[in-house]
């Protein structure tokens, strides 16, 4: 079986490591041919992945028209790749304002006589909207999938509760929504290890409105009121970053917050995790969000904003510590970690015990049956009509 996948992630074309690409190395095996097309970016080119993953970035006319003519573009690769090879399944990523990649598949779904899946990891906005422009891709989100739910075969939502529940409430069918989980995690990576705590507090992200970094200092300024000593580290880059800074500045910090920027290697992640007490997701929508799962594969404590998988998998005070959106919550579930190391203890093993069935080469062996047996009933379908 051929797939053709409408990506918005350009980090396969521009030979950069990333989460998308380490899953590219497994899922390969259940393909006979794969075809990228993906945003081009810095140092972006054709490339072929594992022999049989072939990545074709697209470059809009400019900056200012992308989001225009980008369908327009990955519609026009996307036909000459359907001339040379015949497709089982085509999948779009969609997110965003214009959630274009699900226009061109779409297209390309008629014009190749092909199935359609599109992918909905999560909707900006959704469960609580940080911004006015969240709200205006929520409004987008719920028309797009209104216009797409008669047109492609099937939605991929990638956690069981959030995400369904909102589809439902748009109309979608549940024959029209299939589970599949984007959660692959390396336990032999992401594992405990016996290192030093250096760091009270973990915020893992990029430092973007949606993630709250800012709602992560305001919980932090109320611990430091009873721990003046406390540590939080935060590990990633974003637009935010100045703006957090001059919030630390502004409320005397300084010495309680280090930035340590994007980490050069998975390995590098994985330490910190373990030399963290507690890492702490502040995030306003996520379809994961998979720091928190790699933390908790790791045995260390969460304490995180119901989003996403979370809202599923997190029991609270069992394996981790829920909160929703308030400082003074996110203060206390911090504070009762900090007081109680064997808390600490019990919450980060019961946390790893349920993660483990996010193991790397069994959910993406699932991803890939999934969207086989999607194939195959489609065929059956079509045969029948």
């Amino acid at each position: 079986m051929n797939l053709l996948m409408l990506s918005g992630d350009p980090s396969v074309a521009q030979g950069r490591w990333s989460v998308f690409r380490s899953m590219l190395s497994e899922y390969a095996r259940y393909w006979q041919r794969i075809d990228i097309i993906c945003p081009s970016g810095a140092g972006a080119t054709n490339r072929v992945l594992e022999n049989k993953v072939f990545v074709h970035p697209v470059s809009p006319l400019g900056p200012r028209l992308s989001r225009l003519t980008r369908p327009r573009l990955v519609y026009r690769r996307g036909r000459e790749l359907g001339a040379q090879t015949r497709y089982a399944l085509i999948t779009s990523h969609d997110y965003g304002f214009y959630l274009n990649n699900g226009l061109a598949a779409s297209a390309l779904s008629r014009r190749l006589g092909v199935p359609w899946v599109s992918e909905l990891h999560h909707v900006d906005g959704h469960p609580i909207a940080s911004t006015l422009a969240d709200r205006l891709r929520f409004r987008l989100a719920r028309r797009y999938v209104r216009w797409a739910t008669p047109r492609a075969s099937a939605f991929r939502v990638v956690n069981r509760k959030e995400m369904p529940r909102l589809l439902r409430g748009w109309g979608v069918p549940d024959g029209k929504i299939k589970v599949l989980y984007a959660m692959y995690i390396d336990h032999d990576l992401f594992r405990p290890v016996n290192v030093r705590k250096e760091y009270d507090l973990l915020l893992c992200g990029h430092l973007v409105r949606n993630k709250g970094p800012l709602l992560f200092l305001e919980g932090l300024r109320i611990i430091a009121q009873q721990y003046p000593n406390v540590q939080a580290a935060v590990v990633g880059q974003g637009p935010m970053e100045r703006r957090m800074r001059a919030v630390i500045a502004a409320w005397g910090l300084e010495q309680n917050v280090v930035f340590l920027g994007w980490l050069p290697t998975q390995a590098d992640l994985a330490r910190i995790y373990n030399a963290s007490r507690m890492l702490v997701c502040t995030s306003y929508a996520e379809g994961g969000p998979r720091v928190a799962v790699e933390a908790m594969a790791c045995g260390v404590p969460v304490v995180t904003t119901p989003v996403g998988l979370m809202s599923e998998i997190v029991v609270h005070d069992e394996n981790g510590l829920l909160f929703h959106w308030d400082a003074e919550d996110l203060a206390t579930c911090a504070l009762h970690l900090l007081a109680d190391p064997a808390e600490q203890r019990r919450i980060g093993c019961a946390g790893r015990e349920t993660v483990q069935p996010f193991e790397y080469h069994r959910k993406i062996r699932e991803l890939a049956e999934g969207y086989q047996q999607l194939i195959r009933e489609a065929a059956v379908e079509e045969a029948s009509e």
